[in-house]
């Protein structure tokens, strides 16, 4: 998936079906049949724990390995971050914590 890089500095949970096909992405089945809703809006709570477990991974080790690459992903996460919590899929209290990729507990954090 195209990140915020291709999107000016908007999260990928901000698309809209539209915006995979204008993208040349693959369109997540959650908006297949949905024109109206952001996949942000239509995601879990359990995706969401999913999506932080797996960007906590995969932040942890380009950390070691390219630190450029894992500033620019960073910054991509913040804004995905951002958007969640101002669609109400994250709590703003939350989002210090998050912030901490590299050490934060997942224990009670959706």
């Amino acid at each position: 998936m195209k990140k915020i890089s291709d999107k000016l500095g908007l999260s990928e949970f901000s698309w809209k079906r539209q915006d995979f096909v204008d993208n040349g992405e693959e369109i997540p089945l959650l908006l297949e049949k949905d024109k109206e809703h952001t996949y942000g809006e239509l995601i879990t709570e359990k995706e969401i724990l999913s999506w932080l477990l797996e960007t906590n991974k995969v932040f942890r080790l380009i950390n070691e390995t390219d630190k450029p690459v894992f500033d620019r992903l960073y910054s991509e996460y913040i804004i995905d971050l951002e958007y969640l919590s101002r669609i109400g899929k994250i709590k703003k209290n939350q989002i210090p914590e998050l912030k901490e990729i590299l050490n934060f507990d997942l224990e009670g954090v959706i």
